[in-house]
């Protein structure tokens, strides 16, 4: 018993302990203590943590303290995978506590009592939500995913702080979204690979003709948000949905024609804040604003 935890001192924190201070962690492991839960004790601990340790030394520490050995170049590579894939470390610990060979590191030295880790990290057991955020990094901002975003727009998702339309309307209203540039058919077709599929030709022409006559990219893309592809998919991988509130009804993108440039219009539709009249038809007759 003392010979593991000066195992466990030396691989986890670098140092060595005397019998006195093992002597708790030896005593618990006589009553039946699970030896993982002990070398967790010390990854979790204040000193460890302080550490400030990269991902890729604690994956070779956890290999150290719960195999015995070195991680090879190949296991670091493909913890770091998981890793960028946006897990924590705490899927590698339960990856390795799981593993034959810690089973059998653990069986050496003579200890009973024996389960593996379980990772209880809540973005880990709801990765299945990069379904829902990876698209509106690719989407609004044009690019790959950063892990520790990722991480936090799934961590809203899968505790339910925010709905699927207010993770992608966080995404539409951010400044990095604001500084792109693309023409009204990439915008378009970004929305329909935002709700993962390719564009339909008259839906396509839909959305388009809006945006042409000067309607904002935010209508458009309320249209998109709510609609029932996007709540089935948010439902699909667990996420909450609510209907995504615009601002405005109708307002002009901010490169539109001027008043002064309409030297053709013969018949222009209003708005107006009251309540719709019997028999009048939102954007026909006016556009119903609150």
């Amino acid at each position: 018993y003392y010979e593991f935890m000066h195992h466990v001192y030396q691989k986890v924190l670098k140092r060595d302990c005397s019998n006195a201070e093992a002597a708790p962690f030896v005593e618990g492991l006589k009553n039946g203590g699970n030896p993982i839960s002990t070398i967790m004790f010390f990854f979790n601990s204040a000193e460890y943590k302080s550490k400030n340790y990269s991902s890729e030394q604690k994956i070779k520490d956890a290999y150290s303290a719960m195999l015995n050995r070195g991680a090879t170049s190949s296991d670091v590579a493909h913890c770091m995978n998981s890793i960028n894939y946006g897990y924590s470390i705490h899927s590698i610990y339960q990856m390795v506590s799981s593993s034959v060979e810690c089973k059998n590191f653990i069986s050496s030295c003579g200890l009973s009592h024996y389960s593996p880790y379980t990772d209880t990290d809540l973005v880990d057991n709801h990765m299945n939500m990069r379904n829902i955020v990876i698209p509106m990094y690719e989407v609004f901002l044009g690019r790959s995913y950063d892990v520790q975003g990722l991480r936090n727009w799934i961590s809203q998702l899968a505790s339910k702080t925010m709905s699927g339309q207010q993770v992608a309307a966080a995404f539409f209203n951010s400044r990095e979204y604001g500084n792109l540039n693309i023409s009204i058919e990439d915008y378009v077709t970004s929305l329909y690979h935002f709700l993962g599929r390719e564009p339909d030709g008259p839906g396509f022409t839909y959305w388009c003709g809006f945006l042409k006559r000067h309607y904002t990219r935010e209508y458009v893309f309320h249209g998109f948000v709510n609609s029932a592809e996007f709540n089935n998919k948010c439902k699909q991988y667990g996420a909450t949905t609510s209907v995504y509130q615009y601002p405005k009804a109708i307002e002009y993108h901010p490169n539109g024609p001027r008043i002064g440039e309409f030297v053709n219009l013969t018949y222009s539709t209003s708005m107006t804040t009251r309540k719709p009249r019997n028999g009048e038809v939102d954007g026909k007759d006016y556009f119903f604003v609150s």
